[in-house]
C-alpha cells in the first residue's frame, strides 16, 4: 500500500468516542503468563511479574518465571544489549513506539493475519514478515495518538537478510505455542518502525487454524487495510 498523508491530529487529551475505556479486549489480548506451559491470561487487578533483564515478558509467578528461563535467556540478552546500545533519547522514543504498539496490539495482528493473505497460502508465513512504518505526531500525550500510520505490507525475508534471524524466533514460538495445545499452524514476525527517531520494535504472530477457514463477510480483502489505518491513526482502542 502507498503512504498516506498525515491525517488530522485527533483530540490531544480525550479518547476517541470509539475507543473501549476499559480497553477490556486489549488487555486479554496482551498480557498472558510467558511460560509455554502455561500461557495463562492475567485477570483484572492480578499482578504479574516482569523479567527485570528484558522489560517485557510477564509470568504470573516466580516459579513459571523460573521455568521459562532456558528459553528466554537468549532472547533477555540481546533485549538487554540493544537497550544497553541506545542513547537517553533512543531509548525515550522507542518506549513510545512500544507503548503505541501495545495499545494497538489487537488490530495490528488482525490486519497482518489478513494482510499476508495466510488463509490462500500459509507458507508466506515462512517467506514474509509485516511491516507498519508510522511517523510520530508531534504534540500528542496520549499514548495511541503518539505516532500515524503511513504505510503497511508485507515484506519478502529474502530481500531483508538482517531480518533473517526473525525466522530462528519464529520456530520457537511455535513450539511455545504447540506445548500449550492450542491450534497453531504457524507463525510470522511484524515490525513497526518509525524512521525518522530510528526506532522499531518487532514481535511474532501465531497462525491460528481458524484463519485458514476466514471469509470476510463482504468479500472484500482489503478491509484489514481500512480497519488498521482508522484504528491507528485515530487513536481506537478497544
Amino acid at each position: 500500500m502507498q503512504a498516506t498523508p498525515p491525517p488530522e491530529s485527533p483530540a490531544l487529551v480525550h479518547r476517541h468516542p470509539a475507543t473501549d475505556r476499559k480497553e477490556q479486549f486489549r488487555k486479554d489480548f496482551a498480557s498472558h503468563c510467558q511460560n509455554s506451559k502455561c500461557w495463562r491470561v492475567r485477570k483484572e487487578g492480578e499482578i504479574y511479574f516482569r523479567c527485570k533483564g528484558c522489560d517485557d515478558s510477564l509470568y504470573c509467578s516466580k516459579d513459571c518465571q523460573k521455568a521459562a528461563w532456558p528459553t528466554h535467556r537468549d532472547e533477555c540478552k540481546t533485549a538487554q544489549e540493544a537497550r544497553a546500545a541506545m542513547s537517553p533519547t533512543e531509548r525515550t522514543n522507542r518506549e513510545k513506539l512500544l507503548a503505541y504498539t501495545e495499545k494497538h496490539s489487537p488490530i495490528i495482528c488482525a490486519a497482518a493475519l489478513r494482510g499476508l493473505e495466510l488463509d490462500r497460502d500459509l507458507s508466506r508465513s515462512q517467506q514474509y514478515y509485516f511491516e507498519i512504518e508510522t511517523e510520530v505526531r508531534e504534540g500528542q500525550t496520549r499514548p495511541e495518538t503518539a505516532f500515524y500510520v503511513t504505510r503497511a505490507s508485507p515484506q519478502l525475508l529474502m530481500c531483508h537478510p538482517n531480518r533473517r534471524d526473525i525466522w530462528k524466533t519464529l520456530k520457537e514460538q511455535v513450539e511455545v505455542k504447540k506445548d500449550t495445545q492450542m491450534a497453531t499452524v504457524g507463525a510470522f514476525c511484524v515490525e513497526v518502525v518509525c524512521r525518522s527517531l530510528n526506532v522499531q520494535t518487532r514481535f511474532p504472530v501465531v497462525v491460528d487454524e481458524e484463519v485458514l477457514t476466514f471469509q470476510e463477510p463482504s468479500g472484500d480483502r482489503s478491509l484489514w487495510h481500512q480497519a488498521l489505518f482508522r484504528n491507528m491513526n485515530e487513536g481506537i482502542v478497544y
